[in-house]
């Protein structure tokens, strides 16, 4: 009877979960995670065409039914590659959505990157499913449209950013006390120690070389202009219903969210402080938000100089604050436009076709020369997606702005 019962609270423990954007550097590491996992069935795995990505993982989920593969050549090359499999292979730009719809009670990791990311958030979020969120545009170009979803959902939403994963752990440890303001940090990027006249000759080597995260090219050359911060300012404003989130530099980059309280007279920070390793980030989200604060202890505390925020220089950040504007300008609908400009702009600048800088000079003139906009909707989503990725590659193929 006692071994029953211990089986009976072993199987209820078990949820099943589908990893969205498997092969990208996200993905690769949630599977990593969850080959180890006792708590999850892995269920359907995503993504776009990097199939190569998610082989070496297939071993260690026996219990898979979806492999969803949006391009479909190379669908097809992974059935001819793996004849004998048993999960179900779905093919075709839609994959991810068929797949979700399938499992409707299944935890959902989405780590899709970009625009594309946001209609599967959209899927999970009216199925009631919880959602571990690592797209952060699902909360920057399509917070308009999750807003009145969150109302009646019945599901839960945990972000997977180690900066929000950050804020959510200290909100919890400071609850009820008076709060004077909240705050990110950035590392500074890979350009944080050049000089601003050193960009013009910048090569994408010297870009890709982050101080301290290794994560996917675009994110890293995100990360070298603050695009990516402003991003994740948006994000936590909107995830969290706040006001105003400050950013600051933090070269360490072990403080990734704080804020500043008021404890008589005196006013505190309140930080967490963990390793800028994104696993502590996915395995937070993976627990659903269970694990705790990871407080300094006297050995950490040695090193607060290392862990001084520092104030973002615009001037040496010009699209820092030019993406937070344009978000107030234009909204979600702008946005959509803003990261299409954004990815095709720096692929042209991975493949030494563009400058450094023109990944400034190409915002900064999508700002001035925004078209006519569509109202956000989820009927118009489909066309506003396929309109900025045209308006994005007529941008660059003419390069207005030189």
């Amino acid at each position: 009877v006692v071994w029953f019962q211990c089986c009976a609270v072993i199987f209820y423990m078990v949820q099943d979960i589908l990893v969205l954007g498997a092969s990208g550097d996200i993905g690769t590491q949630a599977l990593d995670l969850l080959r180890y996992s006792f708590d999850y069935r892995v269920l359907g795995l995503s993504l776009h065409s990097r199939i190569e990505r998610i082989e070496p993982f297939l071993f260690y989920f026996d219990q898979l039914k979806y492999i969803a593969i949006e391009d479909e050549n190379k669908a097809e090359e992974f059935k001819k590659r793996h004849p004998l499999a048993r999960y179900e292979i779905i093919k075709g730009p839609l994959a991810s959505l068929k797949m979700l719809q399938r499992e409707q009670e299944a935890t959902v990791l989405n780590a899709i990157s970009g625009n594309d990311g946001l209609l599967p958030t959209l899927t999970a979020l009216k199925q009631n499913q919880d959602l571990l969120l690592a797209n952060k545009e699902s909360l920057v170009i399509g917070y308009e449209l999750i807003k009145p979803l969150l109302k009646g959902y019945r599901g839960s939403l945990f972000p997977i950013d180690s900066e929000h994963v950050a804020l959510s752990k200290v909100l919890k440890e400071v609850k009820g006390k008076s709060i004077d303001s909240y705050f990110i940090t950035a590392s500074g990027g890979s350009l944080r120690d050049y000089k601003r006249e050193e960009f013009a000759s910048l090569t994408p080597k010297d870009v890709l070389k982050h101080p301290t995260w290794n994560m996917s090219k675009k994110i890293t050359i995100d990360c070298a202009t603050l695009v990516n911060k402003a991003y994740e300012v948006i994000e936590a404003k909107n995830l969290f219903q706040l006001e105003q989130v400050d950013a600051y530099l933090c070269r360490s980059s072990l403080i990734h969210a704080g804020v500043f309280i008021h404890e008589g007279n005196e006013r505190k920070r309140i930080t967490e402080f963990s390793p800028n390793d994104m696993k502590v980030s996915i395995a937070y989200a993976l627990s659903k938000g269970t694990l705790s604060l990871h407080q300094k202890d006297e050995e950490e505390r040695e090193k607060e100089k290392e862990n001084l925020l520092l104030p973002i220089d615009h001037s040496f950040y010009p699209l820092f604050s030019l993406t937070l504007r344009f978000y107030e300008k234009y909204n979600g609908a702008g946005m959509i436009y803003y990261n299409a400009v954004d990815s095709v702009v720096i692929e042209q600048f991975l493949q030494e076709k563009v400058s450094f800088l023109d990944i400034e000079q190409a915002l900064s003139y999508t700002y001035s020369h925004l078209p006519s906009l569509l109202p956000l909707s989820e009927e118009t989503l489909p066309q506003l997606l396929d309109e900025s990725k045209r308006f994005a590659s007529s941008l660059i193929e003419k390069k207005p702005w030189r």
